[in-house]
C-alpha cells in the first residue's frame, strides 16, 4: 500500500478505499476525537477508570487560580504524592515523584503553574515496577518494562562521570538506530532521589553497585526499556482491555505499575497510571534490551481491517502473490456469500 511523506506535518499520509488518512508523529486516525480529548486530562481518565473499578492512584487537581488565590488547603495531603501537569503531558516532562511534604509541593506548584493550568496530584505509589502496554483494536500489541535511570558503579569513576559514559554509549546506539532515545538528564527529581539515598554526583559507586536515579521511568528521562511481551497473565490481560473499552479508545500506551505483570492486580498490588492516546512505537521497535517488535505494521492493519473490512480483504485478495486468479475469484465469490448470509 502506497503511503507519501508529508514533510510539513512530519509525517505520512496514505489513500484506502476513497479516504486519505494522516498520521503525524505520533497522532493517529485510530481514535475517535472525543475520545482522545477526553484522554488529554488526566484527572478525567483516572476518574472515568475509578468508577469502573479499575485500579488508580488517589488523585485531586489544583487550578492555578486556586493555589495564587490562597483557596486550596494542601493540609489534607497525605504524602508521598506525584505532581504533574493534568492536561497533555508527556515524555514524563514537569513530573515530580515522591513529594514528601508540603513545602516541596508549594514550591514545585509555583514552578508548573508558570506553564500549566491544572497539576494533578496522584498518591505515590512505592516500590512496583513501571510497565508501557500497547493496545490496538481490542489486541495488545506488544508490553515494556520501563526502568528508571540507572547506573552501575565501577569503583573508578564519579556518579557524574558514569552518567557521562553511559550517555556517550546511548549516543552511539541512537546514532546507529538501534534503540529510541533515552539519555540521563539530572533534573529536580534526580537530586531529590540522590539525596533521599544518601548519594551525591561526586561519590564514586563500588564496583557493580546500582545507583537508581530517579523514580520516574520515561527513555526521555534515561529510563532503559526491556521486552515484556508474553508474560502478561490473562487477569492483567482482561483488565487492560477493559481500561481501553471504558475510555472507547482503540488504540492507547497504558502506563501501569504492578509488583509483576505476570500475577493478577487484585491480588496483588497494581494501578493504571495514565492512558497515552497518541503512544510513541519508538521504545516497542527499538527497546533497549529484549525482542524488537514491529507494532507499526500491526497497528495499521487493525485499524483498517475494522474501518474498511471488505476493501481490505479485496486488497489483500489482489495481492496475494503467485495466486491464481480463479482462486481469488473463489474466494471473494465466498465471502460475499459469506457476508450477504450474515445480512439476511
Amino acid at each position: 500500500m502506497p503511503c507519501q511523506i508529508e514533510t510539513y506535518i512530519d509525517g505520512f499520509s496514505f489513500y484506502f478505499s476513497g479516504k486519505r488518512y494522516y498520521l503525524c508523529i505520533t497522532f493517529t486516525p485510530f481514535n475517535n476525537g472525543s475520545s482522545d480529548n477526553i484522554a488529554r486530562n488526566k484527572y478525567c481518565v483516572n476518574k472515568l477508570l475509578h468508577e469502573a473499578n479499575i485500579p488508580v492512584p488517589k488523585a485531586f487537581v489544583i487550578l492555578k487560580s486556586q493555589f495564587y488565590d490562597n483557596q486550596m488547603d494542601l493540609g489534607f495531603i497525605e504524602y508521598p504524592v506525584v505532581a504533574k501537569p493534568t492536561i497533555d503531558g508527556s515524555f514524563g516532562d514537569d513530573v515530580f515523584c515522591n513529594i514528601k511534604d508540603e513545602k516541596t509541593l508549594r514550591d514545585y506548584l509555583n514552578k508548573l503553574f508558570k506553564r500549566h493550568q491544572r497539576v494533578s496530584i496522584e498518591k505515590f505509589e512505592a516500590n512496583l515496577r513501571s510497565y508501557r502496554v500497547l493496545v490496538s483494536q481490542n489486541k495488545i500489541l506488544d508490553i515494556i518494562e520501563t526502568v528508571p535511570a540507572h547506573v552501575m558503579g565501577d569503583g573508578v569513576h564519579t556518579l557524574t562521570e558514569l552518567i557521562e559514559i553511559t550517555n556517550k554509549e546511548r549516543e552511539k546506539r541512537i546514532a546507529n538506530a538501534e534503540v529510541s532515545p533515552s539519555v540521563i538528564k539530572i533534573e529536580e527529581e534526580h537530586h531529590a532521589k540522590l539525596s533521599e539515598i544518601g548519594v551525591s554526583l561526586s561519590d564514586i559507586p563500588r564496583k557493580d553497585q546500582r545507583i537508581d536515579l530517579c523514580y520516574k521511568p520515561n527513555s526521555t528521562c534515561g529510563g532503559t526499556m526491556k521486552s515484556a511481551a508474553g508474560l502478561v497473565c490473562p487477569e492483567n490481560i482482561a483488565l487492560i482491555l477493559k481500561a481501553a473499552k471504558t475510555l472507547s479508545l482503540d488504540f492507547v500506551g497504558f502506563d501501569l505499575i504492578c509488583e509483576d505483570i505476570s500475577k493478577p492486580i487484585g491480588p496483588t498490588r497494581g494501578f493504571f497510571i495514565e492512558a497515552n492516546y497518541a503512544p510513541g512505537i519508538q521504545l516497542h521497535e527499538k527497546p533497549t534490551d529484549g525482542v524488537k517488535n514491529c507494532v507499526t505494521r500491526k497497528a495499521l492493519v487493525g485499524f483498517l481491517k475494522k474501518r474498511h473490512p471488505l476493501a481490505y480483504f479485496w486488497h489483500r485478495i489482489r495481492t496475494m502473490k503467485g495466486a491464481h486468479f480463479y482462486f481469488k475469484c473463489i474466494v471473494l465469490l465466498g465471502a460475499i456469500f459469506f457476508f450477504y448470509i450474515k445480512i439476511v
